[in-house]
């Protein structure tokens, strides 16, 4: 059998308490072992120094800004008004006139 090293046996040792502390808790909660409440709540804290206790985390976002779809399409309108934007949106088949915008359709087979 392999010789352990002192991190690993100092887990099996800290393994086997742990394990002590759940099984005498369980015990206690099943009322086959009668226990003080300092009793219990020494077990808890020594639970709590070796397991991590979960925590519900809420998380709520909120927007900075207000949306305004009228504001929206303002900004989209100075931006289509950008000629290097109307050069990028013809280059992928949209030809887009500042005053009237039309979807032109290229067909890929040629």
């Amino acid at each position: 059998m392999t010789k352990l090293n002192k991190r690993q046996t100092e887990s099996h040792r800290l393994s086997i308490k742990v394990g002590n502390i759940l099984n005498r808790l369980e015990k206690i909660a099943e009322g086959q072992v009668e226990a003080t409440p300092q009793q219990i709540k020494a077990n808890q804290i020594l639970l709590d120094r070796v397991l991590p206790t979960l925590q519900a985390t809420a998380i709520t976002q909120t927007n900075e800004t207000d949306f305004n779809y009228n504001d929206a399409l303002l900004e989209l309108a100075k931006l289509m008004k950008n000629p290097d934007i109307q050069e990028k949106l013809g280059s992928i088949g949209i030809d887009f006139t500042v005053d009237k915008p039309k979807l032109k359709v290229i067909d890929s087979n040629g």
